[in-house]
């Protein structure tokens, strides 16, 4: 009697929702709302030490910036960044005593990632944190000084050169620092090609590119200094002038490089175009040093710790660590400098009473450069 009642009691109950808790949705929701509202969001859960996890979280904040782009960045370029699963792969490359300067990831290329996530599984003893540099407070640092207006004028106005140079691994001069500092010999980039299909292909691309009397492969390619934000418009200092300028050898400590012109070194930068370019002045480099200085956030990895960045509101770098680091990246879809937000406006020169506060960044000149790819060769 009491059994039948029971049952009878089970069957008008009204059953309570059972929702699966889905952990890599939950992180990625929190992400992309801190990533819109301040360009930034740090992630702390145990789960995170996985990599797997760190791929699903990943997949799923790729979720909130769609792209019809399959973005294929060369990582070939770049020592010891081997996948530890979907989307996510070792840091290798600079030394670890060397401070690797504030840049925006592949500024350099046709396509840049909307965002980049970066976690370390194994936090160094001491140092090797991810600082990361508001973009619009580097710009209002620039344009604080006479000589930074002006390089800054000349970036909107022209763009950026970058310089590349692949040694051969024959050179027994050259090729031990280059091989000191992680950068490939040409033969490793661009392997069972002539020298002379080389060049063809790099031209095709709207390159500058010969091979030398010591013969190093010399390239040079232009993009514009400044890109619209993907969602606002906003345009943004969008270039590795700074990241990229030869100066940044001197920490490498390595006299072979360090005697060589910029312009020889294993990369360079220059403020032009293809047609005409000049050097960064020693001043301008110092105002751009001392403002990511300046602006520099960070915080201390521990494991668990996931950091997302917005790639066109923050640059990112690396400190200087001791002891074993292990770190990975992964990055979201990409955006082509054709594909952004705003049209490009035809200004033959930049506004004039350019102020700190940027009244005229929406409205001014976004240079063009001459569409080519070097997603899959630099």
């Amino acid at each position: 009697m009491i059994l039948s009642l029971l049952f009878a009691l089970a069957s008008v109950t009204t059953a309570i929702d059972v929702f699966e808790l889905n952990a890599p949705k939950i992180f990625a929701k929190f992400a992309a709302d801190q990533l819109e509202e301040k360009g930034h969001a740090v992630l702390s859960d145990g789960s995170l030490r996985d990599p797997m996890m760190l791929s699903n979280t990943l997949k799923e904040v790729n979720k909130f910036y769609p792209s019809t782009h399959d973005f294929s960045y060369t990582l070939g370029n770049v020592q010891g960044r081997t996948s530890l699963a979907p989307g996510i792969h070792k840091i290798g490359g600079a030394p670890k005593q060397v401070l690797v300067s504030g840049h925006s990831e592949a500024a350099y290329l046709s396509l840049s990632p909307r965002f980049l996530l970066f976690s370390c599984l194994k936090p160094s003893e001491s140092g090797g944190e991810t600082p990361i540099y508001n973009i619009k407070e580097l710009e209002q640092t620039y344009l604080e000084t006479d000589a930074g207006r002006q390089m800054w004028s000349d970036v909107y106005n022209q763009g950026v050169v970058y310089v590349r140079n692949d040694v051969s691994r024959d050179n027994q001069g050259l090729a031990p620092a280059w091989e000191n500092v992680g950068y490939p010999f040409w033969q490793d980039r661009f392997q069972n090609m002539t020298r002379s299909e080389i060049v063809d292909m790099l031209e095709s691309k709207g390159m500058i590119a010969y091979f030398d009397d010591q013969d190093t492969l010399h390239s040079e390619w232009h993009f514009g200094g400044l890109r619209p934000h993907p969602d606002s418009g906003e345009m943004v200092w969008m270039n590795q002038l700074y990241a990229m300028n030869g100066r940044y050898w001197r920490q490498h400590l390595d006299q072979t490089i360090l005697s060589l012109p910029l312009d020889a070194r294993p990369l360079s930068s220059r403020i032009g175009s293809l047609d005409r370019s000049r050097q960064l002045t020693e001043e301008e480099y110092q105002i751009m040093d001392q403002a990511h200085f300046t602006v520099q956030e960070t915080f201390d990895w521990e494991e668990g710790r996931v950091l997302f960045v917005d790639n066109f509101i923050y640059q990112h770098g690396r400190l200087p660590y001791e002891g074993e680091r292990r770190c990975v990246v992964g990055w979201g879809p990409p955006t082509h400098f054709d594909d952004e937000f705003v049209a490009k406006p035809s200004f033959e020169e930049a506004p004039s009473g350019i102020t700190c506060e940027l009244q005229r960044r929406i409205t001014a000149n976004y240079f063009s450069p001459k569409a080519f790819d070097l997603t899959n060769i630099v």
